[in-house]
């Protein structure tokens, strides 16, 4: 009788043993389920986000960035002469997706050729994020564009941030220049 109450202890002391591991390996299956169901959520959040940035450029934004790069051409091409005629803002007034502030090709003088134009393009990508760059005067296709910045918030653009980041723009082109060849380190 003595090994069947030993037995009998034994086996209970096994079970609950397994008890305890199973409801410790159940505890970590759902932890990991739940650290699972927070990655989803912050997708789901990311979603949210990139809807309020799309609706605020596409309702607000858009026209006030274009308003101010149409408000900076103007000024630019009254008061320079060098961008008379050859200083433009091209948008999607539809789509709402771009606004690019650029110049037109300037001829070298003495010269048949001429120097391609460059550009400076505020862009929402597929995120809602603003994505500002400058293509310089360059001709070669695989150049990469010069980052001027990303916009995660797009409710802080703002004048003054459009005149500095298209003041940046303009000091990173003008190194691509004819106009400047030699003065710049690239």
């Amino acid at each position: 009788m003595n090994f069947y109450k030993e037995t009998t202890s034994k086996v209970e002391s096994i079970e609950r043993t397994l008890s305890q591991i199973k409801k410790q390996v159940n505890q970590i299956i759902m932890k990991t389920i739940d650290n699972i169901i927070e990655i989803t959520t912050q997708f789901l959040n990311g979603h949210d986000k990139a809807n309020e940035r799309y609706n605020l450029w596409k309702n607000e934004k858009f026209q006030f960035v274009v308003d101010v790069v149409e408000k900076i051409a103007t000024k630019i091409i009254a008061s320079n002469d060098f961008f008379k005629s050859n200083l433009y803002v091209n948008y999607d007034s539809e789509l709402k997706n771009y606004i690019t502030l650029r110049s037109g090709n300037n001829y070298i003088p003495l010269s048949n050729e001429a120097s391609e134009s460059f550009e400076i393009t505020f862009l929402q990508i597929s995120n809602g994020k603003i994505y500002v760059y400058a293509k310089p005067y360059k001709s070669d296709q695989n150049f990469n564009n010069i980052e001027l910045d990303i916009v995660s918030d797009v409710g802080v653009i703002n004048e003054n941030w459009i005149i500095e980041t298209i003041y940046n723009g303009l000091d990173e082109v003008k190194k691509y220049s004819y106009l400047f060849i030699g003065d710049y380190e690239l």
